[in-house]
């Protein structure tokens, strides 16, 4: 008896990355997103190496969109979008690919000219100072962008290299399983070029945790970069607010220590300049799993002054009178105006 298996046909999405001059970029994070030809939600992430970006594995499917999550160090982040499709080949034994367009392009940020570079670093542990690898960290600039990312080594190091030179807030955005995320305020600044600098604190200790954690990082859905002074607002299972958490500089709210159960949350204030998104956010919570989002917030296009109330209101009405009936007068002056003419 002969037993064969089909195999999924599967491609490989490329792209050229480079500065505006050509010069060949590495690191960056890219996502790509989209659905396969059978319905199914496809997220692929790569990152640039030696100016080149690879998705391997990506499944047959059409109108696969890649983006720029993450710029490389010393880069503004690129809001071009690349569309690709994965396809069968003529003989339906492999698959083709395609991406439009072919290189994404960065320009450099002013504040970091050739060659003025730094590298920071820090040092991950738990409450016993044993050292802890896997806990995710995020570099953002003084503009509230985030530059770069990287993780805790199994010596429990956190090295973020080719840092331009400025001063920068570090921000624990995934604590390793069954620790919660750390709320320290971490910053560092990089002052001369080839120096390698310790954050302040360089130790950053996770403590372990039975509950659950909600963590919600607070981005411009415009610029991509991160917002604070979003409230958000945890409710339980029978729509009671039971907590409230305030994004930090770093654009972090975090809820922990929760018992198992079902919990939303909605944004209940949004920062300056701009509208509070309107999804809820639903979470089944299990002991000591952390459950991550990321919510974007529309710029406010017009910003009216806020009415308190019922002199608010009184205000509101009054002023709509006041412009009606200089609307009458004026109408009452151009008939008489014609009524003479007519005369």
């Amino acid at each position: 008896v002969l037993e064969t298996t089909d195999q999924k046909a599967m491609g490989e999405i490329g792209f050229n990355k480079t500065s505006t001059v050509g010069r060949p970029l590495d690191g960056g994070e890219f996502e790509l997103t989209g659905t396969d030809y059978a319905g199914n939600p496809v997220l692929k992430t790569a990152s640039a190496v030696n100016g080149a970006v690879t998705f391997t594995g990506v499944p047959l499917g059409e109108g696969y969109v890649i983006r720029e999550t993450v710029p490389p160090s010393g880069y503004y982040r690129t809001d071009t979008e690349l569309v690709a499709y994965v396809r069968y080949n003529g003989g339906r034994t492999g698959a083709v690919t395609g991406v439009t367009p072919d290189t994404l392009t960065n320009e450099p940020t002013p504040s970091a000219p050739s060659g003025k570079y730094g590298s920071i670093s820090l040092r991950k542990t738990d409450a016993a100072g044993a050292p802890l690898s896997g806990a995710e960290f995020v570099l953002i600039d003084s503009a509230g962008s985030i530059i770069q990312r990287a993780v805790s080594q199994d010596s429990g190091l956190v090295l973020f290299t080719d840092v331009p030179l400025g001063a920068y807030t570090i921000r624990e955005s995934k604590a390793p399983a069954g620790y919660a995320p750390s709320a320290a305020a971490i910053t560092a600044a990089v002052k001369t070029a080839g120096s390698s600098v310790h954050a302040s604190p360089y130790t950053v200790v996770n403590n372990r945790t039975e509950g659950a954690a909600i963590h919600i990082t607070k981005i411009s859905s415009v610029t991509g970069e991160v917002l604070a002074g979003a409230e958000f607002t945890l409710y339980d299972a029978a729509g009671k607010a039971v907590r409230k958490a305030v994004t930090d500089i770093g654009g972090a709210a975090l809820f922990a220590d929760l018992a198992p159960g079902v919990y939303t949350v909605k944004e209940t204030d949004a920062p300056d300049g701009y509208i509070a998104a309107g999804k809820t956010l639903s979470v089944t919570a299990q002991s000591r799993a952390l459950y991550p989002f990321t919510v974007e917030n529309d710029p406010a296009l017009l910003n009216p002054p806020k009415t308190d109330g019922i002199s608010g209101i009184l205000g509101s009405l009054a002023l709509g009178a006041a412009l009606l009936g200089a609307a009458a007068v004026l109408a009452g002056k151009r008939r008489r105006g014609r009524g003479a003419a007519n005369r």
